[in-house]
């Protein structure tokens, strides 16, 4: 299992670098898994026991360098058991249940889709940071994954460490195992409609647990939407459709994972320690 951590650690070098494809990633993440499977890996009980606990003893927006499964992972293709054991540090960390988080895309591409996304559909994406800024940041998440609330904090440490140099563009990927991933992701949009998606977007990740339609009409409140907008859009789904542009999005550059992030159209996979997003950043910087 070690010899496989460190193989994986190489990958995930090679990937981030464009030595290797996205079907190659993938193809060797799953011989890796085999060989993790027949070596004998926890059951799914053991493992969501085992996350339970550690969420417990994790304050809100907490993230750590190494953690056992960094992010959580879309179910649109089969579900395959990926258990790796030991410290996987400074690595790519794959969540417990993975088909491959191998994502690849070139820096036009995601130019491409962040500007379609800025420009498109009745809402801007939201974003923080100049637009001519010399990196972008194009993140998807959900607001129900405890692997995005973790990242949040980071993504805020970086924002600071690179004001006015870094942008960060958020982008809707609701997990269809999350029963309010997509209620959250929407009044997210009803939110950014009336000039407060980041009030929003703070409320419901300090929130995580708590995202019924009752909580999220608290939210709203509490941070002062226009409650008579805010109630009709999300009743009638208003923007479903814009939701599911971003994950439309998010499918071509190869996301099936969140957190999920793109840095100039490198990938940074799960919630990473903010030393993995300097690498990058300072690396882009000094192009």
């Amino acid at each position: 299992m070690e010899e496989n951590n460190e193989q994986i650690m190489e990958l995930k070098k090679k990937l981030i670098h464009g030595e290797i494809t996205l079907e190659e990633y993938n193809s060797s993440l799953r011989e890796y898994e085999k060989e993790e499977i027949a070596a004998g890996a926890e059951s799914d009980e053991q493992e969501e026991a085992a996350e339970a606990t550690e969420e417990a003893a994790q304050p809100v927006h907490n993230v750590r360098s190494q953690q056992r499964g960094s992010a959580c992972e879309c179910p649109q293709t089969p579900y395959t058991l990926y258990a790796l054991i030991g410290v996987l540090a400074l690595l790519l960390v794959v969540s417990v249940f993975t088909n491959g988080f191998g994502l690849r895309a070139t820096g036009d591409s995601v130019a491409e889709i962040a500007a379609s996304g800025l420009a498109a559909g009745p809402l801007a994406d939201p974003s923080i940071g100049p637009a001519d800024a010399k990196v972008t940041i194009v993140e998807y998440s959900d607001f129900e994954c405890p692997f995005c609330q973790r990242a949040e904090e980071t993504v805020k440490q970086v924002l600071d460490e690179y004001e006015g140099r870094v942008r960060l563009i958020y982008r809707n990927y609701p997990l269809k195992f999350h029963n309010n991933a997509q209620a959250a992701a929407e009044a997210g949009e009803l939110a950014n409609e009336q000039g407060k998606f980041w009030e929003m977007h703070d409320k419901m990740f300090e929130n995580r647990l708590n995202l019924k339609e009752s909580d999220l009409k608290k939210y709203a409140e509490e941070i002062g939407l226009d409650m008579g907008r805010f109630n009709a859009g999300l009743e009638s789904e208003k923007y479903k459709a814009e939701v599911d542009r971003d994950i439309g999005d998010g499918n071509k550059l190869g996301v099936d994972g969140v957190p999920a992030f793109f840095i100039n159209g490198k990938p940074l996979i799960g919630a990473q320690p903010v030393e993995e997003f300097r690498k990058i950043i300072d690396e882009e910087l000094a192009k």
